[in-house]
């Protein structure tokens, strides 16, 4: 009977984080229209809108909204990708960008490409990933 008294307090505490926005695994949790990165004690919403790109780091994966503020998730590049939908893509392994903040892309020599955004940045574009990348941005 305790066991079941455990597992119900466990429950109960995964049911309250999850009210209160984050993970049930106490990760900040994704929200509607937007992603939730860690910011100290506190979580940071950065809408949809706001964001120009994902960048792998490590363990984790950078948000940068376009007020050059840079957040960082423990949700994997994978997952984001998932929940951002059809307005993200995957350009590199490393780098994922809003189509909205996407001002161009040019061939580079090599066989390397990059994908120039409009906040001034470029990017490198995978070289497995340039056909797709082309197909995304209709070129």
């Amino acid at each position: 009977m305790e066991r079941n008294g455990a597992e119900g307090k466990r429950v109960a505490q995964a049911t309250a984080r999850a009210l209160e926005g984050r993970d049930p695994l106490g990760e900040p949790a994704p929200y509607l229209g937007g992603a939730a990165a860690g910011a100290g004690p506190g979580v940071v919403f950065a809408p949809l809108a706001d964001i120009v790109a994902l960048h792998g780091a490590d363990d984790y994966v950078e948000i940068e909204p376009a007020d050059g503020r840079r957040l960082l998730t423990r949700k994997s590049m994978r997952g984001l990708e998932i929940m951002l939908g059809a307005n993200f893509f995957r350009i590199h392994r490393s780098h994922m960008v809003s189509r909205a903040y996407v001002a161009g892309f040019k061939a580079g020599q090599g066989s390397r490409y990059r994908l120039l955004l409009t906040i001034g940045a470029e990017l490198p574009v995978g070289r497995s990933r340039v056909d797709a990348v082309i197909a995304w941005l209709k070129l």
